[in-house]
């Protein structure tokens, strides 16, 4: 027939697509785990970095408002 025959899809089991959906969210999220521990050897030695380069970004931000707090007081 042409591309207008009509054979139905196969109907779906009541939880398929849930599941099927749940498959692919979990092998995203390995996906992601595995792309963020990519070239680490040591765990902890990587969460280490990460808090000491975060550290100096908040100590900067809070001196500049302490800073504009003190120059709006001096005005």
């Amino acid at each position: 027939m042409g591309c207008c025959g009509s054979k139905g899809l196969p109907a779906e089991e009541p939880g398929a697509y849930e599941a099927r959906r749940d498959n692919m969210l979990a092998a995203a999220e390995a996906r992601n785990k595995e792309n963020e521990m990519r070239g680490i050897k040591n765990p902890r030695t990587a969460q280490k970095l990460k808090q000491e380069r975060s550290a100096p970004q908040r100590e900067t931000y809070q001196d500049r408002k302490n800073d504009q707090m003190a120059q709006d007081w001096a005005s």
